[in-house]
């Protein structure tokens, strides 16, 4: 019967090994079967029991993290996301406040809730109670913006809304005399040429009705060629939708390069920078980067100019100057700008969208609206078939229309904030908890406009 030894050879490293040999016929002939190495076999087995022993602290880190954010913030029912992003079926996101704007809310019973991520990203406290969003914007000295939101417009230069304390005290002084009732007026007059440019050139004039197949893509052109007009003195004529803004002009240049910067912040605050450089970058990181340093050549070089234009721009750069030992730099007077740029646009687009598409929906509305520009625009000492802007405060319905958009449809969604100190948060009495929760510092608070609206 054949037997198995286990003989020892040398091995090329000088370190002992061990050769399976099996006997047969001959006992002092033995064949090689298997080769066994215990260093390779115990280096193996100890990367193993390494990876599991990370896996069990990481695994036992993040339960304990979990548990202490939970008890942070008072057990206070709510959310517990895998992760903050992405928003799906099976994970609630950053986007939880569209989805469940109807039910979150109301299956916790509470009008404040926590929100705390499993695996990834900052636990907050998210409310739609106004008594709680007053306590909060009350305190200004006990609650900064967190510094993960200020940086995502930090790269343009320090602006209103990246600052806290005393410096957004001076950002809004200087800021405040660009935006005057004479500049309003001037809105008002760009916004009326702009709209009978709009309908020549898409050839409304004439006809009982149109048919627009996304009245969105319309919005959004109205509010970048207002802003340029009225915020930089550049003044763009209206172009058929149907035509592209791909021009060789400086003007359509410039005008391609705003809505490229307004509409891609975000994915410019994320994306590394080696991205953007030759053989990696795509067309679409190259346009990006082209139009950002487009904008950016151009708000410097209107700091250095002093022309006489009274757009928003030129009066703040006028204001930081008669603001003495507080004026803006030139990198404030940027962001400012690219603040105003971004804000203005998405927020005017959005509004005329939601306005108009309810409007669309409540045609009884909509005739009542109709008949009270009707009845001002026969009453109005301008005459010649135009509203003026002094004609604006006798249009009530319309003032509401605009306001009940904007509420329903928020071009901001939200307001975060962090406490500084220890705060005492006084709840709604429907919310238990004593009637309070404390807040530590460094504490998140998020204030929910769409569950506001939603309440």
């Amino acid at each position: 019967m054949a037997n198995c030894r286990l003989l020892p050879v040398a091995s090329r490293d000088s370190q002992a090994h061990y050769q399976w040999h099996l006997a047969r016929s001959h006992p002092t002939h033995y064949s090689p079967i298997v080769r066994l190495s215990p260093v390779t076999t115990l280096s193996s087995m100890f990367w193993w029991k390494l990876c599991g022993t990370l896996l069990a602290v990481l695994v036992a880190r993040k339960v304990f993290e979990f548990r202490r954010n939970t008890r942070k913030f008072s057990d206070l029912p709510g959310l517990r996301p895998l992760l903050f992003l992405p928003t799906s079926a099976l994970n609630p996101g950053s986007g939880w406040q569209w989805a469940g704007r109807d039910k979150i809310y109301s299956k916790c019973r509470m009008n404040t809730i926590s929100l705390v991520p499993i695996l990834s990203g900052t636990p907050t406290y998210f409310t739609r109670s106004l008594d709680v969003a007053r306590q909060i914007v009350a305190a200004k000295n006990g609650f900064v913006k967190p510094e993960d939101i200020r940086s995502v417009l930090l790269g343009w230069g320090r602006n209103l809304f990246t600052e806290n304390g005393s410096e957004w005290i001076r950002h809004r002084r200087i800021m405040n005399p660009a935006f005057t009732p004479e500049v309003y007026a001037h809105v008002w007059n760009e916004t009326a040429d702009l709209y009978e440019q709009m309908q020549r050139t898409e050839g409304w004039i004439g006809r009982s009705e149109h048919d627009l197949s996304a009245f969105n893509s319309i919005t959004p052109k109205l509010g970048l060629l207002v802003i340029s007009r009225c915020g930089f003195g550049r003044s763009f004529a209206w172009t058929a939708t149907s035509h592209t803004q791909r021009s060789a002009s400086e003007t359509m240049q410039f005008a391609r390069a705003l809505d490229i910067v307004s509409g891609s912040v975000v994915p410019r605050l994320l994306i590394p920078r080696w991205a953007y450089r030759p053989p990696s970058q795509e067309a679409r990181l190259r346009d990006m980067e082209i139009a950002h340093r487009l904008v950016d050549q151009f708000m410097r070089e209107l700091i250095k100019t002093r022309w006489p234009e009274k757009d928003v721009f030129r009066l703040m750069i006028r204001a930081s100057e008669d603001a003495g030992a507080l004026r803006m730099s030139s990198e404030e007077l940027t962001g400012n700008t690219f603040l105003m740029l971004l804000a203005g646009h998405d927020t005017t687009s959005r509004t005329l969208d939601a306005t108009i598409g309810f409007l669309a929906l409540y045609e009884d509305i909509q005739e009542e609206i109709y008949q009270e520009v009707h009845d001002v625009l026969s009453t109005s000492a301008g005459g010649g078939g135009q509203l003026r802007f002094e004609d604006y405060p006798r249009l009530k319905k319309v003032q509401g229309a605009f306001l009940e958009a904007g509420r329903l449809f928020p071009a901001a969604t939200m307001m975060v904030r962090e406490a500084t100190d220890t705060f005492v948060l006084q709840m709604d009495k429907a919310d238990g908890h004593g009637g309070q929760v404390i807040l530590e510092p460094g504490t998140r608070v998020t204030i929910d406009f769409v569950g506001i609206r939603a309440w």
